[in-house]
Parts: C-alpha cells; structure tokens; sequence
C-alpha cells in the first residue's frame, strides 16, 4: 500500500535517502528516498514508497521481506 491508503495512527515510517547511499555515490546520482510503512505493534511490513537511481534493487529487497511475513 501507498501512503494514502493507510490508516493513521496505525503505522510508523522508516525512511531512507539515496544521498549517501553507496551504490548512489558510486554513480554519482545519490538522490531519492525511500519509505516503508510497518504497522504498529507488529512491525508487519505494509506498504513502501521508492523514488531513485535502480530503486528497483531495493524493491525486489523489500517485496521478499514481504512474502516472507
């Protein structure tokens, strides 16, 4: 789920910036942040936002942590 379609006052934000994110360095694009939505009081992984350089990387991390519960 997106920020949007939570509930509030049920979830906590991790946030992440891609600025000194190492891969991000290496290319020399370190922008984008990243945001997932745990719920509160079991950590359940509920949704998460991603905008950067191969996101996708860190998607595919996130979506298996998922499926794992």
């Amino acid at each position: 789920k997106g920020y949007s379609e939570l509930e509030e006052g049920t979830f906590a934000v991790g946030t992440i910036d891609y600025s000194d994110q190492g891969r991000s360095r290496v290319m020399n694009i370190n922008k984008g942040r990243v945001n997932i939505y745990g719920e509160c009081g079991t950590g359940r992984i509920l949704g998460a936002e991603f905008f950067g350089p191969s996101a996708e990387h860190t998607a595919h991390l996130v979506a298996w942590a998922f499926s794992k519960g």
